[in-house]
């Protein structure tokens, strides 16, 4: 039987910095080590692009990303954090509603913050009716000092600076930091135990690049583009990987494209999942939850992906369609996809001339796979953001 594993619910009205304190402390949580995955439960939410993207970049994004609840986004939601297989940051907000109670009943926990006390009274009552303890309880503000203070196990207090250019460090956000790690029992290394011990037919290889040989790759923070090719050849030939942990989409489409044999992935909502081997497109198009379009542009195809239903089954995404391109130009995928569907798109376009996912903190798209040499592995290829109308995340 699968560990329950706890969910923390994050709450509050919108522009209180509800979203900004979900990407912190999960920043501040890998930086500790401690596994957990954060979920972004809102339809019309901020993914970690509006805190790593420019602002030009953003104000497009943001505008062609917005969505609104609806029955079916609120059920396969509320399924994905009951059967979740790692511990939770439920990222979720705006008004109480019908669909927002319905996520705080399969949290354990709650922390809301909000920029005044009536505000904040509103979202208590909430969580109260909710029927789930009260983790934190926060008034929101941009600049002045942090407080906190603890009343029946429960954080009470002022946060400061939850703006995308501002500090929010101080007691209140270390406070709630530490409170979450106790919450969340397990390390990282923990977590990797648990999850590598189901893998009894491949290679399990960690790409979270704090968990990495640090001799090897140094400046273990943040993946670079540059080091595709390092990583790549690093890896075996010769038998099945499953690979696990935080990285860019790129890298996993790196992964998938320039290796032949079996591949599983681990993702926060189904575990572990195998990544069909299939190179051929599908011209037939009909009944998937993607739409996709094509641009040409001088020697490449900018290839968007909008999902048009509120939610991705795992048959949808492991039985991708995808439309025919020309094999003689390159293909950039883009769109507010999974993870596993770049991987699973990329092998479908292995007999192109390249590949590149593109990344919008890096202003431009990363080349995983290639067969000539005007475009090699790692580089960043310029775009065009009249054709970049929806994200990678």
């Amino acid at each position: 039987m699968q560990k329950q594993f706890k969910a923390l619910l994050i709450g509050g009205p919108p522009h209180s910095g509800k979203s900004t304190l979900a990407y912190r402390l999960s920043a501040a949580l890998r930086a500790q080590k401690i596994s957990h995955y954060l979920l972004r439960a809102n339809p019309d939410g901020e993914g970690n692009w509006f805190y790593e993207s420019n602002d030009s970049i953003i104000q497009e994004l943001r505008k062609n990303n917005k969505k609104s609840w609806t029955q079916s986004f609120t059920k396969d939601i509320t399924n994905f954090i009951a059967q979740t297989p790692a511990p939770l940051l439920v990222d979720t907000g705006g008004i109480p509603s019908e669909d927002t109670y319905k996520i705080a009943k399969v949290c354990q926990k709650a922390i809301i913050i909000a920029p005044n006390p009536a505000l904040l009274h509103t979202w208590e009552d909430f969580i109260h009716e909710a029927q789930i303890q009260l983790l934190a309880s926060f008034i929101s503000d941009l600049s002045g000092e942090q407080q906190v203070y603890v009343e029946k196990d429960t954080l009470y207090g002022i946060i400061h600076g939850l703006s995308k250019d501002m500090s929010s460090d101080g007691v209140c956000f270390s406070a709630l930091t530490q409170q979450i790690k106790q919450e969340f029992e397990y390390s990282e290394i923990e977590m990797f135990a648990i999850h590598k011990s189901q893998i009894t037919d491949a290679l399990v290889f960690q790409l979270n690049r704090m968990h990495m040989n640090a001799s090897i790759w140094p400046d273990s923070d943040n993946w670079k583009p540059e080091e595709l090719s390092i990583l790549l050849a690093a890896l075996p030939s010769y038998e099945p990987l499953a690979l696990y942990g935080v990285a860019p989409n790129w890298v996993y489409a790196a992964i998938a494209a320039n290796t032949t044999l079996p591949l599983k992935i681990f993702t926060m909502q189904y575990g572990w999942v195998d990544i069909p081997l299939s190179e051929l497109p599908i011209r037939n198009l009909n009944g998937s939850g993607i739409t996709w379009t094509a641009h040409t542009a001088l020697e490449k195809i900018y290839l968007q992906g909008n999902i048009h239903k509120d939610y991705l089954s795992l048959a949808e995404m492991t039985d991708l369609s995808v439309p025919n391109l020309p094999n003689n130009l390159g293909v950039i995928l883009s769109g507010k996809l999974p993870q596993l569907v770049y991987a699973i798109a990329v092998r479908k376009y292995r007999k192109h001339l390249w590949v590149a996912v593109y990344q919008p903190q890096l202003n431009g798209s990363v080349v995983v796979f290639s067969q000539t040499s005007q475009h090699k592995i790692g580089d960043i290829i310029t775009v065009d953001n009249a054709y970049i109308t929806n994200l990678s995340k």
